[in-house]
């Protein structure tokens, strides 16, 4: 598949759950585009590849096995989600935290 930044999340979840796209791969070709564009449009205060390919990897798992999770099972990269023990910059201004690396969610 080409162009893969442009399928809707459903076209992504059907083609993962019929093995015609696999999470590593989605996630791959997500990781690359964020790379290629975030230096001009600086969209990401961070992102962690290394996280969002090892979801990617344990996604893939599932879906060899046939039991996805959910439809968006593969999406690791474009969560927006706050992760428990990582810094979240959203709410920065409001904790006590602001002004000393953030703040973090545990």
């Amino acid at each position: 598949m080409s162009d893969l930044h442009w399928l809707t999340a459903t076209a992504a979840a059907e083609a993962i759950a019929a093995r015609k796209l696999s999470p590593v791969e989605l996630t791959t070709a997500l990781l690359n585009r964020i790379g290629r564009l975030d230096p001009t449009l600086h969209a990401f205060i961070r992102l962690d590849a290394e996280a969002a390919i090892a979801a990617a990897r344990a996604a893939e798992a599932e879906a060899a096995s046939g039991r996805l999770r959910g439809p968006l099972v593969g999406w690791a990269a474009c969560s927006a989600a706050a992760t428990l023990g990582r810094p979240d910059h959203f709410w920065r201004p409001v904790l006590s935290g602001a002004g000393r690396g953030g703040a973090s969610i545990s």
